[in-house]
């Protein structure tokens, strides 16, 4: 995107302007409550003797200075809740924000699809998934596209079912394989801690491999061997071939593929990916 968490952090300086409207500005420290006494008490009070009984005058009656620690704590608990609370307040508001600006940011995420390479013909413009592209006029036709925002999948079959392909932002002026889908997904997981736990054999069975990042399964000898996988966190790209190229099989945060033969893809991975956030 260009470079599509920018985005958010541009947004989030616009929500800022918001705090103002709640009340809410920047931590300040407490105000001292406790400096205030000690300006007032710490200093001896002098006042004038009367004369006593005898008819002597005394000397002058000083009060002794107040113990700092025998002040009252009160004034400290207070301000302390009091920062407790407005901390709680920012918290609430940012969480709030956060919410907001991934609303947002996918709002304006889209594609842009075409029906012959360089973004020419007739065009259509999608910001939810599409389940049936035949229904829009574009199944099956797409030569050209822009992604704009959060990446897509474009499916060979409608219903997001059928082989596969990822579209991170940018403009793809040709595509290998043109004139094929049927359906566009837009991904909105948590693309944050991705981890993904390979098995060689069906089912969860015999070796197995768990991976935290982009890997090259030749440099693991685990090429061309996986059967199966669990994702435990992040949206996560097998590809037939190294250094990302090939046929693709995209899986999502708590997907379990307990087979790989329903993709024509048993025994082919030879690299995998994790989607992560831009810069």
């Amino acid at each position: 995107m260009s470079h599509w968490v920018r985005d958010v952090v541009a947004l989030a300086y616009e929500e800022r302007g918001q705090a103002s409207s709640l009340g809410v500005g920047p931590i300040q420290p407490a105000p001292s409550t406790s400096s205030n006494y000690l300006e007032q008490d710490s200093a001896p009070t002098t006042t004038e003797s009367s004369p006593d009984s005898r008819g002597e005058v005394a000397g002058p009656s000083t009060t002794p200075a107040r113990d700092p620690g025998s002040l009252s704590s009160t004034p400290h608990h207070f301000s302390h809740f009091s920062r407790q609370n407005h901390e709680k307040l920012i918290k609430k508001h940012l969480k709030s924000s956060a919410s907001n600006l991934l609303q947002r940011l996918f709002k304006m995420s889209k594609i842009v699809v075409f029906p012959e390479e360089g973004f020419k013909g007739r065009t259509a413009e999608f910001k939810n998934d599409v389940h049936n592209l035949e229904e829009k006029g574009f199944s099956k036709v797409i030569s050209s596209l822009k992604v704009i925002g959060a990446p897509w999948v474009a499916y060979y079959d409608k219903n997001f079912a059928g082989k596969q392909r990822v579209f991170q932002e940018g403009e793809y002026a040709t595509l290998d394989d043109k004139g094929m889908f049927s359906s566009l997904k837009i991904i909105t997981d948590d693309l944050d801690n991705p981890e993904i736990q390979l098995f060689e054999d069906a089912n969860y069975q015999g070796r197995s491999v768990t991976l935290r990042q982009e890997t090259c399964l030749h440099s693991i000898n685990f090429s061309d061997v996986a059967s199966s996988h669990k994702v435990k966190g992040g949206v996560w790209v097998l590809y037939e071939h190294a250094n990302c190229q090939g046929a693709q099989l995209v899986s999502f945060p708590g997907d379990e593929v307990p087979s790989y033969f329903p993709f024509s893809f048993n025994d082919v991975a030879s690299h995998v990916q994790p989607l992560l956030p831009k810069p």
